[in-house]
């Protein structure tokens, strides 16, 4: 997980996002050790014919200080 979000940050990318099964509790406790927040947003997808529900974490890759000004004048 380190290399891929090390990798995003390489790119540019300031945030990132993950989906997970709610009821996924190991992958949510890891995802929250390593700083992925909850952002309150689900979904539900099919995948081969059944239903899965998600929840989305997203998570800052960049301290909020650093992250370039994306405003236009």
């Amino acid at each position: 997980m380190n290399v891929a979000t090390d990798r995003l940050r390489e790119l540019g990318y300031v945030e990132a996002v993950l989906w997970v099964v709610p009821d996924n509790q190991r992958a949510r406790r890891l995802y929250e050790s390593e700083g992925w927040s909850d952002d309150d947003l689900r979904r539900d997808d099919e995948v081969f014919g059944v239903v899965v529900s998600q929840m989305r974490y997203r998570r800052l890759l960049v301290e909020p200080s650093v992250q370039p000004d994306t405003t236009s004048e």
